[in-house]
């Protein structure tokens, strides 16, 4: 492993002495660094809101060239922030390319072998190879038979389609395969031609994990690729082959060709050791207009196995609420209520953080019919965040914070993403 890691580590230093020479950002980012050539511990996280304020100042702080060809992704997480990522021609080739070549290597086609995908008559239009090589001109690495499935039709027939033409690789979202494969099980049908499913997610939820076996045999059963819309691909799946009691997190292996992955605590410490979960810190090794240097993706991840840079993947950060000096997780916010209010809060739960004066206000947003005990219920959540973080204590204290408001409001009144439809979980209306 020691010659993968000076590989590594080579690749990494090759891509911080590009950002150091041709991006203003990262020049002045490192201008205090005095080793000319440093590895990636010895430089600083990627600040999100300073990288975002240097480009909306001027994009040429962030780009090192012109664009004049390619594409720019306008992407965001839960907040209402947008990042900004340019990409040009050859990048988006390249980023297409790995992920076609990679999907090509891990479902073992041969020529004439049967790809069957689940879908919408909309999402059909395109197909998997399409999606995956889409807008690029990339081809298909193996002259596969793409069997394309409404699964708009009664699921017999979806059934009768699968079964007639026995493909080799199956794929669908996580529902449409529950039922397809409770379907075969109930008529105690195997099919033995299925070598690889895939499932449109992140984690196998155990009706899924615990069932496909009996059905597919022969078949290994893999999360999609590990990528991000403007990052490309990131991780390759490590495939589930035997059946799991409960839900099973997707594992990967790290992208090398493509990105170096660490896993980060929240105190900018690396973390090495197996089972300690951290935030995914990426920097990438293709990008050359828009370089991308210990950048924050808003996931969090485990190791598995750092050597072999085998981690598990746990699905998005945490939206952070940020008052005064105290930065507080929108979990630990969540559970502090789910606890108080002895349920789960999910979807009918937010927080609005305002201003009154020069003070950040909290307010809790919840969609609840308003309890006889709620002046009980605040004082109990606050006093568990003031037990809980040490620093929201002090602010509260010093008068940087006032105290908590509670607002009991109709679903209706929640405030949801215009785009995605989701709940926001955090509302700034400072």
């Amino acid at each position: 492993m020691g010659d993968a890691n000076n590989y590594e580590a080579s690749l990494a230093r090759e891509t911080i002495r590009y950002a150091r020479e041709h991006s203003y950002y990262y020049r002045n980012l490192y201008k205090l660094i005095q080793d000319d050539d440093p590895s990636l511990e010895d430089l600083p996280i990627t600040d999100l809101d300073d990288y975002s304020r240097t480009a909306k100042a001027d994009l040429a702080n962030i780009l090192t060239a012109p664009l004049a060809e390619g594409r720019v992704y306008c992407t965001g997480g839960s907040t209402e922030s947008v990042n900004i990522s340019h990409l040009t021609v050859a990048e988006v080739h390249s980023h297409s390319k790995a992920k076609a070549l990679i999907w090509g290597a891990i479902l073992d086609l041969v020529e004439g072998d049967r790809v069957a995908s689940l879908a919408t008559p909309g999402e059909l239009d395109v197909g998997f190879w399409d999606t995956v090589n889409m807008y690029t001109g990339i081809m298909v690495p193996v002259q596969s038979i793409q069997v394309l499935v409404s699964n708009e039709q009664p699921l017999g027939g979806v059934a009768a389609a699968v079964e007639r033409f026995r493909p080799s690789v199956l794929i669908g979202s996580i529902p449409d395969l529950t039922r397809l494969i409770g379907h075969f099980d109930a008529s105690n049908t195997t099919l033995l031609s299925v070598r690889a499913i895939v499932y449109l997610g992140y984690s196998a939820p155990q009706t899924l994990s615990s069932s496909w076996r009996a059905v597919f045999p022969k078949a290994k059963l893999f999360p999609l690729l590990y990528s991000k819309l403007d990052l490309g691909l990131l991780g390759i799946p490590v495939p589930i082959t035997a059946c799991e009691a409960g839900n099973v997190a997707s594992t990967y292996s790290v992208a090398h060709e493509v990105a170096i992955l660490e896993i980060v605590a929240d105190d900018g410490t690396v973390i090495k050791q197996p089972g300690v979960r951290g935030n995914v810190v990426v920097t990438h090794l293709m990008r050359r207009l828009q370089p991308v240097v210990r950048f924050p993706v808003g996931d969090v991840a485990e190791w598995v196995d750092y050597e072999s840079r085998t981690f598990k993947y746990h699905g998005p950060a945490s939206t952070k609420i940020q008052l005064a000096t105290s930065t507080l997780d929108f979990s630990l916010v969540k559970g502090v209520v789910d606890g108080a209010l002895g349920t789960d809060v999910r979807g009918r739960f937010q927080c609005v953080l305002c201003r009154e004066g020069s003070r950040s206000k909290p307010i809790l947003r919840l969609a609840y019919p308003m309890p006889h005990n709620s002046g009980q219920l605040r004082h109990n959540i606050e006093s568990a965040i003031w037990r809980a973080s040490p620093d929201w204590k002090r602010d509260r204290l010093a008068g940087t914070i006032l105290s908590l408001r509670m607002e009991w409001v109709d679903a209706d009144q929640l405030d949801y993403d215009g785009s995605s439809g989701k709940l926001k979980e955090v509302i700034d209306e400072r």
